[in-house]
């Protein structure tokens, strides 16, 4: 238990140090709009990657559930840097991109929903390391909610 809390706290003061770093660079980066655009978009296909390769251990679609912990940790790197793949000035009328300009518009909401993320990756790490099936399910449904929530609002449909 003690060590769940000590995590716990870690991930947050990790998830809170990250969104402060990525609100300061959000005052003081100078990025080429178009390069941040496509760094987003690389990472962004590596997070789907990562969360299909889970879907696919969880539904019993290939027999590797020792991958899992990768994944899910993978997860938790990348879920720690999303705030800071969405500078100012990256958004629709700087490239072609999918993020909606209310990201920038509603930036509280949006840390919230990408802290939202870190938390439910960094419950799939604790729940893949239970070997429970259906603790790791529920870690994996949270999971995909965080991602349909905050794309839902910040993402534009595929045409």
């Amino acid at each position: 238990m003690r060590k769940t809390v000590t995590a716990m706290m870690v991930a947050a003061v990790a998830v809170t140090g990250a969104a402060a770093s990525a609100d300061a660079a959000n005052k003081k980066q100078k990025v080429d709009p178009e390069e941040a655009i496509k760094y987003r978009q690389h990472v962004m296909t590596a997070v789907g990657g990562h969360t299909k390769a889970v879907a696919q251990i969880v539904k019993g679609k290939v027999p590797v559930p020792h991958h899992l912990g990768g994944h899910a940790k993978a997860l938790v790197d990348m879920s720690r840097t999303t705030l800071e793949l969405f500078p100012k000035g990256t958004g629709p009328d700087a490239g072609d991109t999918k993020a909606k300009a209310e990201i920038w518009e509603d930036w509280k909401d949006f840390r919230k929903k990408a802290e939202a993320f870190n938390k439910a990756a960094v419950n799939l790490v604790k729940a893949a390391r239970s070997n429970n099936p259906k603790t790791v399910k529920k870690a994996t449904k949270k999971l995909g909610d965080s991602c349909e929530n905050c794309h839902d609002d910040y993402k534009k449909e595929d045409d």
